[in-house]
């Protein structure tokens, strides 16, 4: 009894912390600034696709964006300051630019600061926008991203450094996972066996 109440716990709590955010996928569209030929910051990343991950639960003043890109030899991960950040929606187009400091950026590398982002974040049209109380609710209709991350890198804390900037986008809205698509596939199935009965 207790073995299937804590199994059944578990997959309701990481469900949860999986419906707590939008996960889109992201591609690099440039690179430029100092190390391309020391394989530093930036530019250790495989230009592999990365994800940009939105919070959609409330858990510091703002709801956190989430930044990854893989990396051969090194990989290069960001999240917003949970504060401090500018917003500027447009009901209209339902873009969102979201710009401010990058709270962390991670590595095998020395990040001393000058870490400045800009997102521009396709959401819903026709939604209202007040303050960072209203964010987890327009980040649940997310569907594309594109922006850029400034930043110093060095391999050693007294220097050199290098200032790059990092341009990504995502090329599409997120598609659905396999389950999602099979499950749809099988209703279809299902609905043209009753039509041509």
């Amino acid at each position: 009894m207790i073995r299937t109440l804590s199994s059944a716990f578990a997959v309701v709590f990481f469900t949860a912390l999986q419906a707590a955010a939008v996960t889109l996928t992201v591609g690099i569209d440039d690179i430029t600034g100092d190390g391309q030929s020391t394989n530093l910051g930036f530019y250790s990343t495989t230009g592999a696709d990365g994800t940009f991950r939105l919070e959609t639960m409330t858990i510091f003043p703002e709801p956190l964006l989430f930044l990854s890109f893989p990396g051969a030899p090194f990989n290069v991960s960001g999240v917003t300051a949970g504060d401090g950040n500018t917003y500027d929606y447009d009901p209209i187009t339902g873009v969102m630019t979201v710009s401010g400091d990058l709270a962390g950026l991670t590595g095998d590398f020395d990040f001393p600061g000058g870490r400045d982002f800009e997102y521009d974040i396709q959401l819903g049209t026709g939604l209202t926008f007040t303050d960072v109380s209203d964010l987890p609710a327009l980040y649940s209709t997310a569907t594309a991203v594109q922006g850029n991350v400034t930043a110093f890198f060095s391999r050693d804390p007294n220097g050199p450094f290098a200032q790059q900037t990092l341009t990504f986008s995502s090329p599409s809205q997120i598609p659905l996972p396999a389950g999602v698509v099979l499950l749809l596939s099988g209703l279809g199935i299902l609905r043209l066996k009753r039509k041509s009965t």
